[in-house]
Order: C-alpha cells, then sequence, then structure tokens
C-alpha cells in the first residue's frame, strides 16, 4: 500500500502537528507492506498559480502531455492509496502552503474529471486522514473549515472516506492539559492511522 504523507507543519520539529503526524508515519509503516511517500510542502517554495501558468497548463493538458514536470505533484497524490496530511489550524483553517499544493494537485485528467453527469474522482486513495492542532477551541456551532474543505475534496478526488484528528487548548495555560490532550490526539492518530493502512 502506498501512502502520501503532506507535511504542511510550518514549525518542523518544533510542531505539535508534527508529533502526530510522526506518529501516524510510524504507525503506518509498521504494516508489512506499506511504503510512504513524503511531500514536505514547508520547504518545497510551489508558486500559487498565475494567468501565465495556467495558460501553460492548459495548453499541456489540451496537448495530452500528462508527464510534463508542472504534474508531477497531481500525479503522486492520485497514484496514492491512502492520504495523510498534517496541517497546524491558522486563521480558521491552514498554512497558505497547503492551498497552493491543492493548487498544484487538482488537476484534470490526473485527480478528477468531468462528464455530462458532473465530476468523477481519479485518485486511487480509498481514504484521506487529516491531522491538525489548534492553540485554543472552535467556537460553539463552529467548524474548522480547513477540514471541511478537505473532506469536500475528498468528494471530487473519489476518495470514499475521510478522517480528521485535531488536538485542541494547546496554548491554554492549565498544568499539563495541553500536554495530555496532545496524548490523547496521538492515540486516536495512531488507532486510526492503523485501520486505515492495514485496508487492502
Amino acid at each position: 500500500m502506498k501512502i502520501l504523507v503532506a507535511d504542511c507543519c510550518i514549525r518542523g520539529r518544533q510542531s505539535r502537528t508534527a508529533r502526530l503526524m510522526d506518529s501516524a508515519v510510524e504507525a503506518v509503516r509498521a504494516i508489512d507492506g506499506n511504503s510512504v511517500d513524503y511531500v514536505d510542502l514547508k520547504n518545497m517554495e510551489l508558486k500559487p498559480f498565475n494567468a501565465s501558468m495556467l495558460e501553460q497548463r492548459d495548453a499541456l493538458l489540451a496537448r495530452g502531455e500528462m508527464n510534463n514536470p508542472m504534474f508531477e505533484q497531481a500525479a503522486r497524490f492520485a497514484d496514492a492509496d491512502m492520504i495523510i496530511i498534517a496541517a497546524p489550524y491558522w486563521d480558521m483553517s491552514f498554512p497558505s502552503q497547503l492551498k497552493i499544493y491543492i493548487e498544484h494537485i487538482t488537476v484534470s485528467g490526473i485527480t478528477f474529471g468531468a462528464d455530462n453527469n458532473g465530476l468523477k474522482g481519479l485518485c486511487r486513495a480509498s481514504s484521506m486522514l487529516y491531522l491538525t492542532t489548534r492553540g485554543g477551541y472552535i467556537a460553539e456551532g463552529a467548524k474548522d473549515e480547513g477540514a471541511e474543505y478537505l473532506r469536500a475534496l475528498c468528494g471530487m478526488y473519489g476518495i470514499g472516506r475521510f478522517e480528521y484528528i485535531g488536538a485542541d487548548g494547546m496554548d491554554i495555560p492549565d498544568g499539563n492539559g495541553a500536554s495530555l490532550r496532545l496524548e490523547s490526539a496521538r492515540r486516536q492518530t495512531c488507532d486510526i492511522a492503523r485501520e486505515l493502512a492495514g485496508q487492502r
């Protein structure tokens, strides 16, 4: 099973979200036959699409040049059997690096298609696991907009199962409460990662 891990943990090894990601990676690697394709978003310096890039992409797609390097990230994503995305909760969502990555992987004919009946997902992955940590708590009645966006994208990509684990209150000064909450999320991460990665 090929598992793609998209690391958007901006603070690197200091990131609390990275601790969840590391636990997920360790869990899936422990299962025989699984391999991990690691995408380091925080250091890739992907550029957001501008008009000239869009024109280039459209021209390549029109000519059927799907093996062009511009589509490398989309092809890697589409070829994975499971997706893990790790990103901190920033500004009601996630860091811009992840949004730019999504722009690069959302390619007609690679990760999704369309016909008279609407959109059709083309990705092999059966599941996506999204990991995040938050300094505080989401307001009552509100949602993590980043998680909801990724959930919707799973539908577009044809990924049938979306799982989401978030550790809240990481900056709340309540003794060792934050550490306990992070450890609880870490254990949940290990359990769900093993479950998803064990599927065939």
